[in-house]
């Protein structure tokens, strides 16, 4: 294990949020307008509209694409104890818990989790995962913090994109602990285009296979990526 105070610096897709949107809406404006000299029927409209969308669409996913930053990860003392301890038994596996903010019932929520994915208490304990959303654009370092709630450890991060987060925190672990982190995620509910819109404008969506995405584009190799686990 190397020393846990050591900072990892990770390369993630990042935007800047006004100017992805301003430059997404010039877009669209633009080629509504350019189609609407040629189309000049019902059909057109309804094929100039899902164009322009498509497009729209195409431009937001290619700046998060060329846009990136360097994160540097930090865990505060209470959240190295929490991930040494728990590398420190159960064969060294560290199993994150990813859950929303706010949510304050961890029994229940463990519980749940482990009849999901069918991790039994003798194959040791979650570490909840929770990102707090902020609006930050410059958000160049990913503090980490430990809590105590009840008998439950929980680490705690502000970022602007939770799987952003979330992927850095994985990439960070693996490469202090030199073994590959689980994270469990439930599937959200609801469409994947949807989805899929939310994450290229506002950071948001489908949170486990945008993880599972940065972490394959981060790490080529894929017995080197952290575990990503869905139910």
């Amino acid at each position: 294990m190397t020393d846990s105070n050591q900072n990892q610096k990770i390369l993630l897709n990042v935007y800047t949020r006004r100017s992805l949107i301003g430059l997404s809406l010039f877009f669209a404006v633009l080629s509504l307008c350019v189609l609407g000299w040629y189309i000049d029927n019902v059909d057109g409209l309804i094929t100039g509209a899902l164009s322009a969308i498509f497009l729209v669409v195409a431009v937001a996913l290619y700046m998060r694409k060329r846009e990136s930053r360097v994160v540097t990860v930090q865990l505060d003392d209470l959240a190295k104890t929490f991930v040494d301890e728990a590398g420190a038994k159960h064969l060294g596996v560290i199993r994150l818990l990813a859950q929303r903010y706010g949510h304050k019932n961890y029994e229940k929520i463990q519980q749940e989790a482990r009849r999901k994915h069918s991790i039994q208490a003798d194959e040791g304990n979650f570490i909840f995962v929770e990102v707090i959303p902020i609006l930050a654009e410059n958000h160049d370092s990913l503090i980490v913090t430990g809590h105590l709630e009840g008998h439950f450890h929980v680490l705690r991060c502000k970022s602007p994109a939770a799987a952003n987060a979330i992927a850095a925190l994985l990439l960070h672990l693996r490469d202090l602990e030199h073994e590959n982190p689980h994270i469990y995620l439930s599937w959200s509910e609801g469409h994947p285009l949807a989805y899929a819109l939310k994450y290229a404008f506002f950071g948001e969506g489908g949170t486990a296979p945008v993880i599972r995405e940065i972490l394959r584009e981060h790490e080529r190799e894929p017995d080197k990526r952290p575990i990503v686990h869905v139910a």
